[in-house]
């Protein structure tokens, strides 16, 4: 592919994105790189910074220490 090719498909690519599209680039099949727009990756590193943790921490458990309930 030619440079000047190159440039117009990534800048199609780019269009995309910036209507909400993700863009997902595979090679044999399994993928490679994505193309999301900044606003949609700062939302989702947000979104995650901000999830409730997985489990309940020890100490919402009851957990005791040297035999002393923890208050």
């Amino acid at each position: 592919m030619k440079e000047i090719e190159a440039k117009q498909k990534l800048a199609h690519l780019l269009d995309l994105v910036e209507t909400g599209e993700e863009i997902i680039k595979a090679r044999r099949g399994k993928p490679v790189a994505r193309l999301i727009s900044v606003a949609r990756a700062i939302s989702r590193a947000t979104a995650t910074r901000h999830a409730p943790p997985d489990e309940p921490s020890k100490r919402s458990q009851g957990t005791t220490l040297g035999g002393f309930k923890d208050l």
